[in-house]
């Protein structure tokens, strides 16, 4: 997730399929290349959407809510092998989230 636009613990609702966009300077088969592009809107923010950027293989739902983790300190390891491949100032744009579905009743 872009670290702008980050909120931890914040309700979301994912809006949409997976989109067939990924940021500029990812490259094939590099820092996102395991992992699909939705978009979400955040519940307590009228107008607020934002990138999530889940694994592939991740069972994520359109119109599911969920709740972001705190987890975000580790995307600067995880991305440390692409350092000379990916842009610098790219991956520290982004940040490593956990989420999890919110039962519906």
């Amino acid at each position: 997730m872009f670290v702008n636009q980050f909120h931890p613990n914040a309700e979301f609702v994912v809006i949409s399929e997976a989109l067939p966009w990924e940021p500029e300077n990812v490259g094939q088969g590099q820092l996102l290349s395991d992992f699909t592009t939705r978009m979400i809107q955040y519940t307590g923010a009228r107008n607020e959407f934002a990138f999530l950027f889940p694994y592939e293989d991740a069972n994520v739902t359109q119109g599911q809510r969920y709740t972001l983790g705190g987890d975000w300190s580790d995307i600067g390891q995880q991305a440390e092998e692409f350092r000379g491949e990916v842009d610098p100032e790219f991956i520290d744009n982004f940040v490593n989230v956990t989420f999890q579905p919110i039962a519906q009743f």
